[in-house]
């Protein structure tokens, strides 16, 4: 059987963190990349130059049906098109998971997801699909987590969290646990800074910041 070609959508700075993971892991089908993936390229929109890391970077129009694609592109507005983009395309999303995150097998997630090295996702979470988890993200027991959503480097959501679609959290923020008829809420769209705790409840689309976290827009 004909082993596929893994394209990285995006050539820039989290796509340029990815690419040892896709190196070591091969989306999770096998003990590495060599042996998952034919090949490995990064695909780019306004390619800058021609080869990142060994690995070439080539117009999105050199993807294939059947290709699979990981979106490194931190912004989850714009993963969502270009995920609908690469549908289109007929190419396969691919999961990546760093061999050293540690993903419970009673836990769920959807298709498109990065879990970057020493991430954590408990049992009984769940998890939308195109997420992010940069390094050393812990997503604690029960919470439920959207689509579209993006973790920088050591994010700390506690359980019973529920966070809605294309919400960003911040490097280093903190997230309190809730309960389980009273879930901690982070609306649809809504900005953690980075470094906040948060303790009460975040609206859609509202940027909060602090410690104690609070809204500054």
């Amino acid at each position: 059987m004909d082993l596929p070609t893994l394209n990285i959508y995006g050539a820039g700075g989290f796509g340029r963190q990815v690419l040892p993971l896709a190196l070591e892991v091969g989306g999770g089908a096998a003990t590495t990349a060599r042996r998952a993936f034919s090949a490995i390229r990064y695909l780019d929109d306004n390619p800058a130059e021609a080869v990142f890391g060994g690995v070439p970077i080539v117009p999105v129009a050199h993807a294939s049906a059947g290709d699979h694609v990981a979106i490194s592109v931190a912004n989850g507005t714009i993963r969502q098109t270009l995920a609908e983009k690469c549908r289109d395309m007929g190419l396969v999303h691919s999961t990546l998971a760093a061999a050293s995150a540690r993903l419970s097998p009673a836990a769920t997630c959807g298709e498109g997801a990065i879990f970057c090295d020493f991430t954590i996702q408990e049992p009984g979470s769940s998890i939308g699909r195109f997420f992010h988890a940069n390094v050393y993200s812990f997503i604690a027991h029960d919470c439920v987590i959207g689509d579209f959503v993006t973790f920088g480097p050591r994010v700390t959501c506690n359980g019973n969290v529920e966070i809605g679609d294309f919400a960003y959290i911040g490097a280093g923020a903190i997230i309190r646990q809730g309960t389980g008829a009273d879930k901690l809420k982070i609306g649809r769209g809504a900005i953690v800074g980075m470094g906040s705790v948060v303790t009460r409840d975040v609206p859609d689309g509202a940027v909060v910041m602090g410690n104690p976290a609070r809204i500054r827009i």
